[in-house]
């Protein structure tokens, strides 16, 4: 799995935001030591203790997976997005388009080099505020957005490190990757790059 370290983020939140991805299974045990080592945290072994108590059981993992590769979300819909339940009683994910044009500004912003502080100035700008939290987005908060490939049209899997989903895409693949590009050349993440020979 490809996974990516904000760095201008501390310590701790790094850490938690690895424990929470690891704990909801969007990360291996080899993974996630090999990212707690990457931002030279010795003591992954008690983090990792602490993360398997919380852990969603082996059938719950698996069965998020296989709504994963089936092209359906599992949990909360990112912001720019809203969960609804059908008439019938199905589940969907549908772009909140008052958000979701805002989302795609932010991605437009960064794909022509600008820079995150202003970006993140253009957020509140925006009014774009956190889903639960309710406040202006963070520069970390604005960072995971434009790393976070659902908008392109993916959700991350445990096996397989993207899935298509079958949802409205916000913004274009290539978008997409352009961000991911600008974002890695600022400094801001690290991505995993796949070495010659390595399997997909």
């Amino acid at each position: 799995m490809k996974f990516f370290i904000f760095n201008d983020e501390s310590k701790d939140d790094s850490i938690e935001r690895l424990a929470e991805y690891y704990a909801n299974g969007e990360m291996s045990e080899k993974d996630f030591k090999k990212a707690m080592k990457q931002i030279k945290h010795s003591n992954f072994n008690i983090v990792v203790d602490e993360c398997n108590s919380h852990r969603l059981s082996k059938q719950t993992l698996e069965a998020q997976e296989k709504m994963r590769s089936g092209g359906r979300a599992t949990g909360y819909a990112p912001i720019g997005y809203r969960n609804i339940r059908h008439w019938n009683g199905e589940f969907d994910v549908v772009p909140d388009y008052n958000v979701a044009s805002k989302i795609a500004t932010l991605f437009s912003l960064c794909e022509a080099r600008t820079s995150i502080d202003y970006i993140v100035k253009a957020a509140k700008s925006l009014g774009l505020v956190g889903k639960k939290s309710k406040k202006p987005l963070t520069k970390q908060a604005i960072i995971y957005i434009l790393n976070n490939p659902f908008y392109c049209g993916f959700v991350r899997g445990r096996k397989h490190p993207m899935y298509r989903h079958k949802y409205e895409s916000i913004i274009s693949e290539k978008q997409f990757l352009n961000c991911l590009y600008i974002l890695e050349e600022q400094g801001y993440i690290t991505i995993e790059h796949k070495k010659d020979g390595e399997a997909a």
